[in-house]
């Protein structure tokens, strides 16, 4: 929800608090073509109102706050439920809470993955995935949800190397990396090689 919304002619900054904490969204607005109009800050996303964010992560001097791609209104209430029930879920992951109901090892429709990182294997299955993703985008994801506890996530290279085995060519590999980080299910890390999975 945002709870303060401001414009410059360089940036719109926004305060959103998503029930786990408050924190800043900045998205820069790079040419003179982007300059918003009066009023562009709270068009759909003024204070009172639900967005969704796709950005990424940065730290300066122990502030946390969000460079944005993309502020939009959420259209769908149901994205709210989906974020509580999202961050509950990491909740429980980071924690190890509910770590005895969990199996040890770790497995989705894209193939399986060791907790604690490790990568285990990654086949296909059969059929598409559940979550409505092709194989290849389960495939992608699986790789690098296997390295949430490696900060620097994992590496395209290595991803490359562990699909070419199922048939997923490099070119594929890199456009649904791209994709998937449009969507917000990945963002990079230490350098445009290297993403984290943001669920």
């Amino acid at each position: 929800m945002v709870i303060e919304s401001n414009e410059t002619a360089t940036n719109l900054t926004y305060t959103i608090e998503d029930g786990t904490g408050n924190i800043t969204v900045k998205k820069w607005l790079d040419s003179e073509g982007d300059a918003p109009a009066p009023g562009a800050a709270t068009e759909g996303c003024g204070k009172g109102s639900y967005v969704k964010v796709i950005g990424q992560l940065r730290s300066f001097r122990d502030s946390r706050n969000i460079v944005a791609f993309e502020v939009r209104p959420i259209a769908n209430m149901n994205e709210v439920t989906h974020h509580f029930l999202s961050a509950i879920h990491t909740h429980l992951q980071k924690t190890g809470a509910g770590a005895s109901a969990a199996a040890p090892v770790m497995a989705n429709s894209a193939g399986a993955y060791a907790a604690g990182g490790q990568q285990a294997a990654f086949g296909f299955g059969g059929g598409g995935a559940a979550d409505g993703m092709s194989k290849a985008q389960s495939a992608v994801l699986a790789f690098f949800k296997s390295y949430a506890e490696v900060e620097s996530g994992g590496s395209v290279t290595d991803c490359i190397k562990m699909l070419a085995g199922q048939g997923i060519a490099e070119a594929k590999v890199r456009e649904t990396v791209e994709n998937l980080t449009e969507e917000g299910h990945l963002y990079s890390t230490v350098d445009e090689n290297h993403y984290q999975s943001t669920g």
